[in-house]
């Protein structure tokens, strides 16, 4: 028999996802079910699996504890960690899946010894402290600035991806399993009372659902495997490889005849994930996948299921750079698993699982493999409990794309896939494009078709639902049916993300076809809370100038009302594009300044109108997000467009400078002005001498001193001088904070103290140069057109390299005693 016709009937019905909800926030319940599967789009991950107190996967509103919730709503998540991207946390019953949380409680259940869980997490953060990180590291590892949720301007307040109403956090907020959800209002318990209550008919619970049950004898087995993968010490892995891979390999003999069992219960499918994540051993991973070829139907349809599937997928190229006959092995179950998936596509992309398998598999096609996002931090997140936004930006991003070249095989059988689930999809194209689940599928067809530039294909897939004509001067049209379609898609909460990815994605006809559409509505479209994302696709989708100035026509004149509305974000990619292109510049700053300006107000103050920018400041900040950016762009454009800007800057109050130093959104700002080689070595000055008294309070900021690094290092003598005076006065009080420490080792505080005559030898040195060469290479160190340009700049290099192997000891020596200082 056929693999389709085996399982036929089972892919098109079965939904094997554990169904009872129960508990309440930060609450185990009665343990409920797993879930649904959290939204999948653009900000990175699926949203948190739901609670162990129950809840659903897809829908905030009814998950349990610490996690659930989605990214798309992040609001109705039950103490939701879903928020814009990441899993979020496991729920009441285990806290944060990465952040153990309350997931002590459930150890004490399985016999383990929380007291030695505590003390080895301990360890583990007094093990991970260090000279460099607890001092030279201002930030401690988790406070740089730089990656603060509030200064990346893609998280601002205007952001939809961060923002609470946010049509990205409903894309994919599934509505729930809603069925069996008689522990929902019976579960009145305290949390304390809930994490006693671990007991074999809540285990039953959990699986209600499934054919038969996962025995209790292997789920704790599976538990013990998880607490000795997540073991570590002094940061380190307290097995080695050998070890693991042993460990693996009877972890698989242990799920054979239970793989179904094993893929879809809660706890069990992690540490599955785990477990594909650290084997190295392709051919190990192999058998996994082939172990499960019987039953993909069932688990492609389940929340946890699903996820196991995908996170095998995952180790796509590490099965790929391995031997021929582990290879084969692979693309059979693979393609076993692809004509499953699209055997019956109308129930496939309708299923609120199989339609993410079914996207990852096509993008592995086409040469692209999701897999997880190395972190660079190794040092364990603080203790304290983040507030939404910041835990939106830490779990945010959680996949990347890792390219390969796809085999003929690959590219065979995605043409193979495309061509059978043509017809159907681009019939019901115009229904698809307003609902929930079918969006991931579509998605990921336009961007694959695009990828591997498939252009006549791609126009033929949009064409069966937007048709596009053009006249013998190549100039688009469309039907008023095809228009009034496209905006209904535009304006609805799950198409928009769609009309966006068409929008990314169109080659050029058809983007200006698109453009032709939208043009003479780009007001309305603004106004509305979704479409008005679709319109910044389309400007931040510019291919030339000329389509940049259509859309300005559209726009000029409604600048004030965008940023009456909060549209600020609209008029900040406006003038990214006029700076990209060096088109409309200074008409859009005039258009700009008349709508910042309020009545009787002075160009004098632009700059602190943009900081304050009205309607466009989060609740949760002093100063606008899109302002601050909208500042910094104004600092780029030409001298006679920016000049007003950079004067009205300058010429702040110095306690209103000082607050911008030492804030997440305005220390930027002033990173931008000191950083933009447009701007003069005597305007620069002049604003750094301001501060002057000030930088004490600056450089023991987390913030303001990376302001102060940079002022230092463009500074003249005589004002290294009195930052070094400054600093030194205060030194203690400096050398109690870890950024005071570090701003104290940036400017040789103290070699000016003991050594004061060679710092000031060195330092005048530098200046000299640098103004005996500023005819040719200016403030920043950047060439200008002469023809000795080169050899001057190699000159300098090679000169700067023999001084820093000269002072080189010296240079340790300073940093072994500021850091040995602290008794």
């Amino acid at each position: 028999m056929s693999y389709s016709a085996k399982y036929s009937d089972e892919w098109a019905s079965n939904d094997s996802g554990n169904s009872n909800n129960g508990g309440s926030d930060y609450s185990r319940g009665d343990r409920g079910g797993r879930g649904g599967r959290g939204g999948r789009g653009r900000g990175g991950g699926r949203g948190g699996r739901g609670g162990y107190g129950g809840g659903d996967r897809y829908s905030g509103d009814a998950s349990g504890g610490y996690g659930g919730g989605d990214r798309y709503n992040s609001r109705e998540a039950g103490g939701g960690r879903g928020g814009r991207g990441g899993r979020g946390g496991r729920g009441g019953y285990g806290g944060d899946r990465y952040n153990k949380g309350n997931y002590n409680n459930y150890q004490q259940q399985e016999n383990y010894d929380s007291e030695q869980q505590q003390q080895q997490q301990q360890d583990y953060y007094v093990d991970k402290k260090g000279r460099n990180n607890g001092y030279s590291n201002r930030d401690n590892g988790y406070n740089n600035r730089d990656n603060s949720y509030s200064n990346n301007r893609d998280n601002g307040y205007n952001n939809r991806e961060n923002s609470y109403n946010n049509r990205d956090n409903g894309y994919n907020n599934r509505d729930g399993f809603k069925k069996n959800n008689k522990y929902e209002n019976k579960n009145k318990k305290s949390n304390d009372e809930q994490d006693e209550d671990v007991d074999v008919n809540e285990f039953q619970a959990l699986n209600s659902k499934s054919e038969g049950q996962l025995d209790l004898d292997t789920r704790s087995y599976f538990t013990r495997i998880e607490s000795l993968l997540s073991n570590k010490r002094n940061g380190e892995d307290t097995m080695d490889s050998e070890e693991i891979e042993i460990m693996i390999e009877n972890v698989y003999n242990e799920t054979k005849g239970k793989e179904k069992l094993v893929a879809c219960d809660k706890r069990t499918s992690f540490v599955l994930e785990t477990i594909f994540q650290r084997c190295k051993q392709p051919s190990t991973l192999v058998k996994f996948f082939t172990s499960f070829s019987e039953v993909l139907s069932s688990l492609v349809q389940d929340s946890n299921g699903s996820r196991v599937v995908e996170a095998l997928l995952r180790s796509t190229f590490k099965i790929l750079n391995s031997d021929k006959e582990t290879v084969d092995s692979f693309n059979h179950t693979l393609f076993v698993l692809i004509d499953g998936l699209i055997q019956d596509f109308s129930k496939t992309i309708i299923n609120k699982y199989a339609t993410h398998v079914f996207s990852s598999v096509l993008t592995i096609l086409s040469g692209s493999i999701k897999v997880k996002k190395a972190k660079e931090n190794t040092q364990p997140p603080p203790k304290k409990k983040f507030n939404k936004d910041q835990q939106q930006q830490q779990q945010e991003e959680e996949l990347e794309f890792t390219e390969f070249q796809p085999s003929p095989e690959y590219t065979t059988k995605l043409d193979q896939v495309l061509d059978r689930i043509y017809k159907h999809t681009t019939s019901q194209m115009e229904k698809y494009s307003t609902q929930k689940e079918p969006i991931e599928s579509l998605k990921t067809i336009f961007e694959v078709l695009h990828k591997t530039g498939r252009e006549e294909q791609y126009k033929k897939w949009i064409g069966a639902w937007i048709k596009i004509t053009f006249d013998d001067d190549n100039e688009p049209s469309v039907e008023k049916s095809v228009k009034k379609s496209f905006f209904k898609s535009m304006k609805d909460q799950y198409g928009s993300v769609l009309c966006e990815t068409l929008v990314k994605t169109a080659p050029e006809d058809i983007y200006s076809g698109l453009l032709t559409i939208v043009k003479d509505d780009l007001v309305d479209l603004c106004q509305d809370l979704y479409a008005n994302h679709v319109v910044q696709a389309f400007i931040e989708s510019l291919q030339t100038s000329s389509q940049f100035l259509t859309l300005i026509q559209g726009c000029k004149e409604h600048f004030n009302e965008f940023l009456e509305m909060g549209r600020g974000m609209i008029v900040q990619k406006l003038l990214e594009a006029s700076n990209k292109y060096h088109t409309y510049e200074k008409e859009i700053v005039k258009i700009l300044y008349l709508a910042v300006i309020p009545k009787g107000g002075s160009k004098t103050d632009i700059a602190q109108y943009l900081l304050e920018l009205k309607n466009n400041v989060s609740q949760t900040q002093l100063y606008s997000t899109c302002g601050a950016v909208i500042l910094q762009l104004l600092f780029k454009f030409p001298a006679e467009v920016s000049k007003e800007v950079i004067a009205s800057f300058i010429d702040m109050d110095i306690e209103y400078l000082v607050s911008l130093c030492i804030n997440n959104i305005g220390s930027k700002v002033m990173d931008a002005f000191l950083d933009n080689t447009a701007i003069s070595a005597a305007q620069k000055s002049a604003l750094i001498a301001k501060f002057n008294g000030h930088f004490v309070s600056i450089g023991e900021d987390r913030y303001g001193s990376y302001s102060i690094e940079k002022m230092y290092k463009i500074a003249d003598f005589h004002q290294k001088e009195v930052i070094a005076t400054e600093l030194m006065a205060e030194e203690e009080r400096l050398f109690s904070k870890p950024c005071g420490r570090y701003v104290l080792m940036i400017c040789q505080i103290n070699k000016y103290k003991k050594k004061k005559d060679s710092w000031a030898k060195e330092e005048n040195t530098k200046d000299k140069k640098r103004k005996l060469f500023s005819d040719i290479i200016n403030d920043d160190g950047q060439d200008s057109q002469s023809a000795n340009s080169k050899k001057l700049k190699q000159d300098k290099f090679n000169s700067s390299k023999n001084q820093k192997k000269k002072n080189q000891v010296d240079d340790d020596d300073e940093i072994d005693e500021i850091f040995n200082k602290k008794k």
